[in-house]
């Protein structure tokens, strides 16, 4: 069995035992209602977590998402608000902030393709960098009071009638991304190229893949999903605040992509394995709020369940 089936088959057996668990634990976790609020409440964690996938797959890590996306929605918020939040405003503002995160992704990438600096110092000085651009960006005061236009994307329903509220039409647009970047990732020469280039850097190189370029690519696809994440949790919350997903962002992300199956060495990885990651790490929280755990135990859970995840790819690993 391959490495990758190894993965898939460990995911679903870790997916059976925490669903399982999960509704003993709480009865009503298994209801359409509550499946339908878990996958509308991870759709930021999703989007991050695509972006991350890929540049994990390459052998790196960007920990500065979570500050991309604070900095990227206050830039799109604030654009739309000087066009008066008109749709050609909200528009403009989608566009500008889509353009900060793949911008500053591009910027990461080029460095530690061009560089010696291992990914994680880059991206730990963005984590730090970039929030604090984004508390400049707007003087430290959330762009806030969105007109409803600006607030559709995070709270409306798609199809409400008929079936009782069942897809959030974020949920719509996180599934697409998760689908259209695993046909990429599996069947597009690029994600291909990545795969080989987290393989084996020096092979790639010697094969003639232009190494430099697939790593600052796939950077500024993680800013660019980073920055969605943010737009999506501004339209949610109908502001566009400098500390979004401050606490925890990027470990969310982490958790979603080790649990899914992706090696932290590069080489393999799924997104859409990374989503059902997402999905079990956006259960564990509601399940952990129910039982009454405060917010610091569930990070000792969540930082456990990481361990787990780690030391599950290093053995799957041994097996390559």
């Amino acid at each position: 069995m391959s490495p990758a089936s190894r993965s898939t088959l460990a995911l679903a057996i870790v997916a059976v035992v925490f669903f399982a668990t999960f509704a003993i634990l709480d009865p009503a976790y298994l209801t359409v209602a509550n499946q339908r609020n878990v996958l509308q409440q991870i759709g930021p964690t999703v989007l991050l977590s695509i972006g991350m996938t890929l540049v994990v797959i390459t052998g790196g890590i960007d920990l500065a998402v979570a500050s991309v996306a604070a900095f990227s929605a206050v830039v799109g918020a604030t654009v739309a608000r000087a066009m008066g939040f008109s749709n050609p405003g909200l528009a403009c503002g989608v566009l500008a902030g889509l353009a900060t995160g793949a911008a500053i992704g591009a910027l990461q990438g080029a460095i530690v393709a061009a560089t010696a600096i291992p990914a994680f110092l880059v991206t730990l000085a963005g984590l730090t960098v970039f929030r604090g651009l984004a508390f400049l960006a707007c003087n430290g005061v959330p762009v806030a009071n969105f007109p409803e236009p600006a607030r559709s994307l995070g709270r409306e329903f798609v199809w409400p009638s008929a079936l009782g509220d069942a897809l959030p039409r974020s949920a719509v647009v996180v599934v697409l991304a998760v689908i259209a970047a695993e046909v990429m990732l599996r069947r597009a020469r690029y994600g291909r190229s990545l795969i080989a280039l987290g393989g084996n850097y020096e092979a790639a190189r010697l094969a003639g893949l232009p190494v430099r370029r697939h790593l600052w690519t796939a950077y500024a696809i993680s800013g660019m999903t980073a920055a969605a994440a943010g737009l999506l949790v501004a339209s949610r919350q109908g502001s566009a605040d400098p500390k979004l997903a401050r606490e925890g962002g990027e470990l969310d992300a982490v958790a979603a992509v080790v649990l899914g199956g992706t090696s932290l060495s590069g080489g393999r990885g799924s997104v859409a394995r990374t989503f059902v990651g997402a999905w079990l790490i956006g259960s564990l929280r509601p399940v952990l709020n129910h039982l009454g755990v405060e917010s610091y135990g569930q990070d000792v859970v969540l930082g456990a369940v990481i361990l787990a995840a780690a030391l599950l790819d290093r053995a799957i690993g041994r097996g390559r």
